[in-house]
């Protein structure tokens, strides 16, 4: 893997080759699997091409929160004592839904305001368009995979995050 690590937004290939060689996350593009270098010339070719993974293959839940909780959610976050510390930062993907926060397979918590992927559902990927890593799901001094945090933690400062938006809501 010749790219600097870690990977910025602004590399490509660097970004394809982390999840192929680091993740062990298999690439889709249009429904098929494809190679780190095949999804570059996609992108070449196509911008609007879109990359992605499905959640069981990446070992992941994700857990979006919609556009309009994303301030109260990254405050939360923040500030909470479980990610304090020197605690593993939770993975953040930025998208046009939302913020989505990536979590141990089957531990995404069930909570009204917010959409969870699992399973075969797809996970879009930077470099697409429009998709970008906040907290990226790799360890950023090493190459190796972030430990992703059980979704029950999440449960408690979600629930206040989403609900708090829809107290807000008027008629």
């Amino acid at each position: 893997m010749g790219s600097p690590w870690p990977p910025r937004s602004s590399d490509p290939a660097g970004l394809l080759a982390a999840y192929t060689a680091v993740l062990g996350w298999p690439l889709l593009a249009g429904g098929a699997e494809v190679t780190a270098g095949l999804a570059l010339r996609l992108l070449d070719r196509d911008p609007g091409t879109v990359i992605s993974t499905s959640c069981a293959a990446a070992g992941v839940d994700a857990v979006t929160v919609p556009a309009g909780a994303v301030g109260r959610v990254a405050r939360a976050l923040e500030g909470h004592p479980v990610f304090q510390h020197g605690a593993e930062p939770v993975p953040i993907l930025l998208g046009p839904d939302g913020l989505t926060l990536l979590v141990r397979q089957g531990s995404a918590p069930a909570l009204d305001g917010v959409r969870v992927a699992a399973g075969a559902d797809l996970l879009p990927l930077p470099p697409t368009g429009g998709v970008s890593w906040d907290t990226p799901p790799w360890q950023p001094l090493r190459r190796s995979p972030a430990v992703l945090p059980d979704g029950a933690v999440l449960r408690p400062f979600l629930a206040d995050a989403v609900s708090q938006g829809s107290a807000g809501r008027g008629p």
